[in-house]
């Protein structure tokens, strides 16, 4: 959030359309972006808490589950994705 003439706003950051169609054209380095751009996110999905005998938490990440989430980004850039 930024503040200017004590109004507040935030910055939407969006990949570039042309970064996905070169992604869905095979370009390795597009596709990296992509999944970079989209790795805080993904990593959400795959937190929990596990907790010990004494009660500590601990955060921890689902690799499988990341994993997951990333093959599925890119299927769904690969063969679903069109521009109209």
């Amino acid at each position: 959030m930024k503040a200017k003439n004590n109004e507040t706003y935030s910055v939407i950051r969006r990949i570039p359309l042309e970064v996905i169609e070169r992604a869905k054209e095979s370009s390795y380095e597009d596709m990296e972006t992509i999944l970079h751009f989209y790795r805080g996110y993904m990593l959400q999905f795959c937190k929990f808490t596990l907790y010990d005998a004494s009660g500590n938490a601990y955060t921890c990440f689902d690799d499988e589950m990341f994993h997951e989430l990333q093959s599925k980004l890119m299927d769904v850039i690969l063969k679903k994705f069109e521009v109209k």
